[in-house]
C-alpha cells in the first residue's frame, strides 16, 4: 500500500485539488462575486437618482420662470368673458366714448352665438383671425366719429380697458363736425344767414374711425 502510494501520489495530489476547486468557488469565490455584483448595482442606483435629481434641480429655474409668466399673466386670463358679460362690455364702451366726448355706433355679429375660427370670412380677414390666440371670440364693429385726439384716446383707453380684445382692422376718414363737437346732420337745413365762408369757418374737421374688434369668451 505504501509502494502505491508513492507511485500515485502525485497523481492523487491532483486529482485532488481539482476536486477541492469547486468547493472553493461555491463557498467564497461566488458569494464574493454576488456581492460585488449587488454593490455594482446599488451604485447604478444612486448614480440615477443623482442623475434625475440634477435634472430637476436644473429645471427649477425654467419652472420658476413659468410660474412668473403665469402670475403676470393671471390678469389677462381672468378678464376673458363669459358670454353673460358681453352686455357689461358694450356698457364699458359706450362710457368710454362718453368720458373722451365721442359719438359711437356699435353693430355686433351674431354676439349670442360666439365665432369660431373656422367660421367663413373674406380671406384677409380670415388669415387675421386664424392666427389669434383664443379660438372663441366674438366681432364688433365700432364707428367713432370726433375730433382727432378724442379718437386717439377713445382706443388707446379701449386697448387698456381690462377686457381681453384685438383689433382685426381699421379704417379712418374725415368728417366735419360743428363747434359744439357733434357731426353735421345730413339733411340740417341752411342758416341763410351765414354764406360759405363763414360756415367753413364755423365746422371743424373731425374723423371717423371704423374698428373690427375680435372679444374674447369662454366657450
Amino acid at each position: 500500500m505504501e509502494k502505491f502510494w508513492r507511485k500515485y501520489s502525485n497523481s492523487a495530489s491532483i486529482v485532488i485539488f481539482f476536486m477541492l476547486i469547486p468547493a472553493v468557488f461555491f463557498w467564497s469565490v461566488l458569494p464574493l462575486a454576488k456581492d460585488i455584483r449587488m454593490n455594482s448595482e446599488e451604485i447604478q442606483k444612486k448614480m440615477i437618482d443623482d442623475n434625475l435629481n440634477r435634472a430637476r434641480i436644473s429645471k427649477i429655474p425654467e419652472m420658476e420662470k413659468l410660474g412668473t409668466m403665469l402670475s403676470e399673466n393671471k390678469e389677462r386670463l381672468d378678464v376673458i368673458m363669459s358670454g353673460s358679460s358681453e352686455v357689461d362690455f358694450i356698457r364699458n364702451i359706450e362710457s368710454l366714448a362718453e368720458e373722451t366726448q365721442n359719438k359711437i355706433d356699435l353693430k355686433i355679429e351674431d354676439a349670442s352665438a360666439p365665432k369660431q375660427r373656422t367660421a367663413p370670412v373674406k380671406k384677409d380677414e380670415s388669415e387675421i383671425k386664424n392666427s389669434l390666440l383664443y379660438e372663441s371670440f366674438f366681432t364688433m364693429q365700432i364707428i367713432v366719429e370726433g375730433k382727432f385726439a378724442n379718437v386717439v384716446n377713445f382706443m388707446h383707453k379701449l386697448e387698456n380697458s381690462g377686457y381681453y380684445a384685438n383689433i382685426l382692422s381699421l379704417s379712418l376718414s374725415k368728417v366735419d363736425v360743428d363747434p359744439s363737437g357733434s357731426p353735421p346732420a345730413r339733411n340740417a337745413a341752411r342758416d341763410p344767414f351765414r354764406d360759405g365762408k363763414n360756415a367753413n369757418m364755423a365746422k371743424e374737421q373731425a374723423i371717423r374711425a371704423v374698428l373690427e374688434v375680435a372679444v374674447y369668451t369662454r366657450n
